[in-house]
């Protein structure tokens, strides 16, 4: 069994298995035979039909889409997860799958459809490649944010004692978790629906930005100890505004791979379970 961890981001889609790492634009566009081809992501037929994934749909689909929707329960969604999954998948091998979603649709009803939207067989291929048939058997939903927790604890288990707080910055939203001695804390986590695509280049806006970020998790996280609460720091809109909410989170580490933090947690997630589970097969 494969081990392939997902972040489905509405501006980027993020995939890690076996040490590599991809990433790709979250965009799909309608396929058209092309005398002119140039490098880039991706070419690619998924189930008989063809697509533009990424950056070549921006540049050669005449109608490019991103599905910034609240609910990541569409179409879309299975077609960049395939796409990614695919680059990273062996042949002949099943594939067991973590990925995550959004603290304030982290519910059964939700993990259900999102489990039943990206379950199954699926026939996969690129141009001049061979084909790719993916089988889906085992899929884990992570809340966004916790794979970051995950993550940096594997690199420093003193982080496995004590409250620790995620912040995790999207582009669409911003997911954040309080996590005691290891186990999360519900009422200390949820989702701001708003995200670093707000943002401009001004350093005003940039403080601004950062300053409302610390207003709204403070009025979320009343027993907040600026003291002793560890604040971990993820998502791409943390590369511009790493040394902004520093000056208001005193006890802030940013990771050291803000853009894969998540998927990287995702990850491990997964290796601590389905490894489990592989080591009962084998026996």
């Amino acid at each position: 069994m494969q081990i392939i961890s997902a972040d489905m981001g509405r501006s980027e889609s993020k995939f890690y298995s076996n040490n590599q790492k991809i990433k790709f634009k979250s965009v799909i566009g309608e396929w058209h035979q092309r005398n002119l081809n140039t490098e880039g992501n991706y070419d690619i037929n998924i189930n008989g039909l063809n697509y533009f994934i990424g950056e070549l749909a921006l540049r050669e689909s005449y109608l490019p889409r991103e599905m910034t929707t609240e609910s990541k329960i569409h179409e879309e969604t299975l077609l960049l997860f395939l796409t990614g999954i695919s680059l990273l998948a062996r042949d002949n091998e099943s594939i067991a799958i973590t990925t995550g979603l959004p603290i304030n649709q982290f519910n059964p009803l939700i993990r259900d459809e999102i489990v039943s939207l990206l379950k199954g067989r699926h026939i996969v291929s690129f141009p001049g490649l061979r084909v790719k048939q993916l089988s889906i058997n085992q899929i884990t939903i992570c809340p966004e944010s916790g794979g970051t927790y995950f993550y940096e604890a594997k690199k420093n288990p003193k982080l496995k004692h004590g409250r620790i707080r995620v912040i995790n910055i999207g582009s669409r939203t911003i997911n954040y978790c309080t996590i005691k001695d290891g186990n999360y804390i519900n009422k200390d986590s949820g989702t701001l629906l708003y995200g670093s695509i707000q943002l401009n280049n001004s350093k005003a806006n940039l403080q601004e930005f950062s300053r409302k970020i610390y207003a709204d998790l403070s009025s979320k996280w009343i027993d907040y100890n600026e003291d002793e609460d560890i604040i971990l720091i993820s998502g791409g809109g943390i590369l511009l505004l790493d040394n902004y909410l520093k000056q208001y989170f005193k006890k802030a580490i940013v990771s050291d791979d803000p853009i894969y933090s998540d998927v990287l947690g995702f990850y491990e997630i997964g290796i601590a379970k389905y490894g489990m589970l592989n080591a009962t097969i084998a026996k």
